[in-house]
């Protein structure tokens, strides 16, 4: 299998903004377990909505990955049928243009 640094690497990069329908990858600045800024691994999604005024790129992402591990400022809230975190995981993202790092056009 091809490591994922060079799997994305073979996709041409973006220049403007995606259009919706497109598929893309990226990387982005986050917060890390130990609450300091790092650049994630590429993440991918379908764009759903770009908005040329304010920038923002709504994506669904496609290769979601669950936090699992729950850090010492995370909340969590035990009721009787499940348990609630404040930890993401949403597979819808809206995110500034201008912060998406890398990013690469993997299918029209």
């Amino acid at each position: 299998m091809v490591p994922e640094k060079d799997y994305y690497a073979s996709f041409p990069l973006l220049h403007g903004p995606a259009r919706p329908g497109d598929t893309i990858a990226y990387k982005i600045l986050e917060m890390s377990e130990l609450y300091t800024p790092e650049l994630s691994s590429y993440k991918e999604g379908k764009v759903l909505q770009y908005d040329p005024v304010s920038q923002k790129i709504e994506i669904e992402l496609t290769n979601v990955k669950i936090r699992k591990k729950v850090g010492r400022f995370d909340l969590v809230v035990e009721d009787e049928e499940e348990i609630l975190t404040n930890t993401p995981s949403e597979s819808q993202v809206s995110v500034s243009w201008t912060d998406l790092v890398e990013p690469r056009l993997v299918a029209s």
